[in-house]
Formats: C-alpha cells, structure tokens, sequence
C-alpha cells in the first residue's frame, strides 16, 4: 500500500489508486502522515482538519473521520493484490492518534530518502549517481502537492513542499553543470527564472549554463534583468554571490571556474575537455575584485556627513604643505553604534573617477615595470629589448592618455598631471627607440 501526497491524496494498492472522496478524511490522512510515526493529539489534528475553527462537536466529529478513514484502510489493505508487511494502520494511544508505516510507503518520505541520498553522493564528488537519484526523487512527485485539499494549514504545507522540490531541482541542476551539460538545462533555467522572479540563485544558475554555451552577451543579460526588477519590485539589488559571479563572467574566467561545487571535490569537466573553446584570455585571466568594501547599504538620514566628508578630502594638503595630497584619508571617528560605517559605504566615488584611478594605475605598472629600460634606451642591447616590450610601451602610451583624458574631464587636476607626465616620458622612450633602430619602422 502507498500513501500519495505529492498529487492527489489518495492510497494505491500495487498502483492502483484508491479515492477517498470526503475532503476532512482526505486532510486527517495528510495531516497524519506527514507526522508519520508521532502521536498527535486531537488538538493538532482539529487545528489541520479545521484550520482552528472546528465545531461544537469536534471530539465527536474527529472521532468519525478517524473511524471512516481506518475503514479505507482496511478496505486496501484487505485487497488481495497487497503484499504482507505493507499494511497500513492508525493506532490510538494515551489520547493521540498515530499512523503507522513504512517510509517508503509514503511518497513523501520517499522523495526526500532518495534527495538525501543523492545529497550525500554529490557531497562526495560522485556526481553522476547523484543525478540518477535525484532524477528519482522528481519523479516520484506526480502532481501539485495536496493537490484540492482546501484551508490554509493545506496550503502552508503545499508551500513547503513545493520549495524542497526547487531545491532538489537546482541542485540536480547544478550536478548537471558540473557534468557539462550546459546546454541541457538552459530551457528549464529559462521557466524557472519566469516562475521564480527573485530567486538570485536560478539567476545564477542560468548565467553559468548560458556562459557555459557561448552565449555571454544572454548571460549578462540575465543579471540586468535581474538587478532591474529587484530594484523596482523590493528597493534592493543584487546579492554579493550574483555581484561576483557577474564580475567573473566580465574577467572571462573559465567555465568550469564558476559551476558551484562541494568542498574537496575535483574540478570536473571543462569546455576544453568538452571539445569547445573558451572565450580569449579566460584561461590566463586572474579575477580581481573591484573593491573590497562590502556594498553601500541604503542611507537614510544621514544626508549632510557624506557632503561633509567629500569636502575634507577635497581640501586636504600633502603633510607640510606642497599643494593638495592626490590620495587624501579622512578619519571619521564616533562611539560605537553612531553611525559612521553607512555614511561611509554610501560615498559612491563617480565610475569616470574609478576608471581614471584604475587606467592611471595600469599605465603606471606597466612604465615602471620596464623602468631599467629607460637608463638603457640609448645601448645597442636595449634596442632589441625595446623591440620585444613595444607592446608593453605601446600599452603604457595607450592607458596614460586614456587617464589623461578621463582626469581632464573630470577636473581632476592632479592625476591628469600625473598622466600627462608619464604619457611624455614614454612617447620620449618610443621616440628614441625608433631612431636608434634606424629602419624606419614607427610603434
């Protein structure tokens, strides 16, 4: 005998479906069995028959179902068709009912013996016998849960089921990218990011499928999308695990990389291992976060300290004077609890300024990283030396005029000195190199 609650409540006798026509008895069963082996008191049964608010007559009442549905019981049991040792049976004890049964014998205990089992296989590494159990596990599920029972202790528990069968189904998923198949799970990622608008982890999931397939520009779109409707739907945007996974996906890290994993486990398939090729770079690129301040939280109230503290910076001097300090610090300091950490977080540095400071940086890296080049330009062996590093010089050239640029239009004067001055020293070097090379041949 089966007990189904996945679907329908009903009995199955060798998968025959066995109807139990009244809604109560139908809500006594499920209410029973989801608590399979415990007692429970008639108090709790009413409340989940009832939604607490059973009748004047609820001792006698419950007594009824109970009885109705012992009869339903007997009757599957009773079958010809039914195996010794799966018969089902309600016992009374010290005022409680209980419901006694094998697990197995229920669908629900059933879909989860077999999630926690595969749970346990991917925790392991073993990831495809993880995905044959876990395709099990859905498949045990036949239906909306509860499927007609009315009230709302019915739909509570409709609800809950329902989120443990999304949690199965992505991590079934995630097994799936670990095994390469990107393309297989992208349609279903597609419904599921419909169905479940906020779920940041579908989001990510479907990212990683469609930048396991080569289809970046789909992927960024996801996060957007996602960031744009959680903005406009909650007030808030993304989560620091979606922010870095995006972050990643623009370093053009590879896949295998970004498919979530359990500890200890051995990386698994590549797109390489897979015949397919990965985006330009990914292999050599390295992730750097852009910050590591945590995202700015919503400010409220505090309106004039970040005006404040912009204002310090601005108007700071290099220690005994020598005009403004390019890289200011300003302490704010208060007793613990008053608020500092918010206003902080909350100055956005402008995106033109955090580009000019992080192309300024680049530009400086890659001139002083040849700085010996620069007391050599005029020997003979520097000449060949120059010839392998023009590309490094040319970058140089390329990132100091960006800044420069940048700096300008933003007013901000002392980087674009900086820019200016590194920009000159190293058309100077290439200038040199040229002529010192005597064929002609301009960088």
């Amino acid at each position: 005998m089966e007990i189904h609650l996945l679907g329908t409540v009903d009995l199955a006798v060798d998968g025959a479906p066995l109807t139990i026509r009244s809604h109560k008895v139908r809500i006594l069963l499920a209410g029973l069995a989801l608590d399979l082996g415990k007692p429970l008191s008639p108090a709790v049964l009413a409340h989940r028959v009832w939604d607490g608010e059973p009748p004047i007559s609820v001792t006698s009442t419950l007594q009824s179902y109970v009885s109705r549905l012992r009869g339903v019981l007997r009757e599957a049991g009773a079958g010809t068709r039914a195996r010794p040792g799966s018969r089902v049976g309600i016992v009374s004890q010290a005022g409680t009912y209980t419901l006694r049964a094998r697990p197995e014998q229920v669908d629900w205990y059933h879909f989860r013996t077999l999630a926690g089992r595969a749970r346990t296989f991917a925790d392991a590494g073993e990831d495809r016998r993880a995905w044959g159990l876990l395709r099990e596990a859905e498949e045990v599920w036949r239906g909306e849960p509860l499927a007609g029972l009315p009230g709302e202790w019915a739909q509570s528990i409709r609800v809950l089921m329902t989120d443990r069968k999304l949690a199965v189904t992505l991590t079934r998923i995630e097994v799936e990218l670990r095994l390469g198949r990107f393309a297989d799970t992208v349609t279903e990622l597609i419904a599921l990011a419909a169905d479940h608008p906020w779920n940041e982890r579908v989001s990510a999931l479907l990212m990683t499928a469609l930048y396991g397939c080569d289809r970046r520009a789909e992927a960024f779109g996801v996060y957007h999308d996602v960031r744009r409707r959680l903005r406009a739907d909650l007030g808030i945007g993304p989560g620091e695990s979606l922010n870095r996974l995006n972050e990643k996906l623009l370093h053009q890290v590879p896949v295998s990389e970004l498919v979530p994993r359990p500890a200890g486990t051995a990386t698994g398939p590549t797109r390489a291992a897979r015949g397919a090729t990965p985006p330009a770079g990914a292999a050599h690129r390295a992730v750097r976060p852009s910050s590591t301040l945590r995202n700015a939280p919503e400010l409220v109230g505090r309106d004039e300290e970040p005006t404040e503290i912009l204002a310090a910076a601005r108007n700071s001097s290099r220690p005994g004077g020598g005009g403004p300090d390019p890289l200011p610090v300003v302490a704010v300091s208060g007793m613990g609890g008053a608020g500092k950490t918010g206003p902080a977080l909350a100055l956005r540095i402008p995106e033109e300024h955090r580009r000019a400071s992080e192309l300024l940086r680049k530009a400086v890296l890659a001139f002083q990283s040849l700085g010996s080049v620069r007391n050599e330009i005029d020997a003979r062996t520097a000449i060949g030396r120059f010839h392998r590093l023009s590309g490094d010089f040319v970058e140089a050239r390329r990132q100091y005029s960006i800044a420069a640029g940048l700096a300008r239009r933003i007013g901000a004067g002392c980087a674009e000195e900086a820019a200016r001055d590194g920009l000159s020293r190293v058309e100077t070097i290439i200038r040199t190199a040229g002529r010192n090379r005597g064929s002609g041949e301009r960088v």
